[in-house]
């Protein structure tokens, strides 16, 4: 009986730190998906339009900030984009669920809001709209965003 007992207690402390260490590495896997930060160059061509954009990602729990910097070039015409997007997410199974609560756009701006919507999603132009994706990791380097099964950027971490 007396053989058991020690038997019986180091069990259970292996259960207990067992159960720890998979609580601890639950909180670390988490808080990885969201907090972090990337930058992407992004680049859309369309008929005779060229948008051109730097784009940094900032996660911070369960809300973010994505901030667009750089050009749409429509023929000869070339205007500045520079906008701010607030937004709330939720992160499921690699899934980002987002919901934009505020768009600002900066006084350096000087592009039309629609002329913007027919290169990005209104997600980042608009208030209230919706917007998934999937994140797969890239090693330490970074993210690959998708909206399907076809990639959309590269995210480098910052």
């Amino acid at each position: 009986m007396n053989r058991l007992l020690p038997i019986g207690v180091f069990t259970l402390l292996s259960w207990f730190f067992f159960l720890q260490a998979k609580g601890i590495y639950h909180l670390y896997a988490q808080h990885r998906h969201t907090y972090f930060n990337c930058d992407a160059i992004l680049q859309v061509h369309k008929e005779d339009a060229e948008l051109s954009l730097a784009l940094n990602y900032s996660f911070q729990g369960d809300n973010g900030i994505a901030v667009l910097k750089g050009t749409l070039r429509q023929g000869a015409k070339v205007t500045n984009v520079s906008r701010k997007n607030y937004f709330t997410f939720i992160y499921e199974n690699g899934f980002y669920h987002l919901k934009s609560t505020s768009a600002i756009i900066s006084p350096a701006d000087n592009s039309n809001t629609e002329e913007v919507a027919r290169y990005l999603p209104r997600f980042y132009l608009q208030q209230g709209m919706i917007f998934d994706f999937e994140v797969y990791p890239i090693g330490r380097e970074g993210l690959v965003f998708s909206t399907g099964y076809v990639p959309s950027f590269f995210c480098a971490r910052s």
